[in-house]
């Protein structure tokens, strides 16, 4: 089981998070949530901002009350 420290940057605001793979699952887990994906053949850290970046995505549209 592998553990780091991961951040997107966006419109100026640093989102961190942290990025664990075991067995090939990467999940990411923040303040706003956690989300997991198969690694498949991409390296883990590029999954891990996908995924925060999506986690990112949902939590504005809560703020903004669209979902």
């Amino acid at each position: 089981m592998a553990h780091a420290t991961i951040s997107v940057t966006i419109d100026g605001t640093p989102y961190p998070a942290t990025l664990e793979l075991k067995r090939g699952i990467v999940t990411v887990r923040t303040d706003i949530g956690t989300k997991s994906a198969p690694m498949g053949n991409s390296p883990p850290d590029i999954i891990a901002r996908m995924l925060l970046r999506e986690l990112i995505q949902v939590e504005r549209l809560r703020r903004e009350g669209i979902i």
